[in-house]
């Protein structure tokens, strides 16, 4: 039996859409170019496939030669953009109530990756993997991470949230 393939809210890509529009690029054609369908981005519950989303993030870091376009990208998400989940962020007590909400509902979001919050003697860390068969897009996880951030400043109402970002690139790890 063939395992489901693995897919992603739409709003990811109405995010990649709106910068990719702001570049002054034509993001339905790229949408096109990849196989995906730009009127799923118009239905509230769509989704789209991951491997196609893999293929949609190399062709927007190509066309604009922004390797930080992911990071760029942050700027068209809002809470709603996770649909409940992100409503449910907003309500939390505090920022560790947000991100383990964020982590037992994750799958919604996307059910290409595990999501896991642990404890540790720096503080709380967020830990976000590609589960098994899964194409990895670094720049998916880069768009998440940014997200909670940003969410996570809009939550705390603290500008300068002390953090650590480190970005797993081939196998090498690297720290921003």
């Amino acid at each position: 039996e063939m395992a489901r393939e693995a897919t992603t809210l739409n709003t990811w890509a109405i995010a990649i859409s709106r910068t990719l529009d702001a570049n002054g690029l034509d993001s339905p054609s790229l949408f096109a170019q990849v196989g995906l369908d730009p009127q799923i981005l118009r239905d509230p519950n769509g989704r789209y496939p991951v491997s196609k989303m893999a293929k949609l993030w190399r062709l927007a870091v190509v066309t604009t030669g922004d390797p930080c376009f992911a990071l760029k990208a942050s700027a068209y998400v809002q809470p709603a953009t996770f649909h409940s989940l992100g409503l449910a962020m907003m309500a939390s007590q505090n920022l560790e109530d947000a991100l383990l909400r964020t982590a037992r509902f994750s799958r919604i979001v996307s059910n290409a990756v595990d999501v896991v919050i642990e404890h540790t003697p720096r503080g709380v860390k967020e830990v976000v993997r590609f589960l098994d068969g899964v194409p990895t897009v670094d720049e998916g996880i880069d768009l998440f991470m940014a997200s909670s951030l940003k969410l996570g400043r809009m939550l705390t109402a603290v500008e300068k949230l002390p953090v650590e970002i480190r970005l797993c690139r081939d196998g090498s790890e690297e720290t921003r």
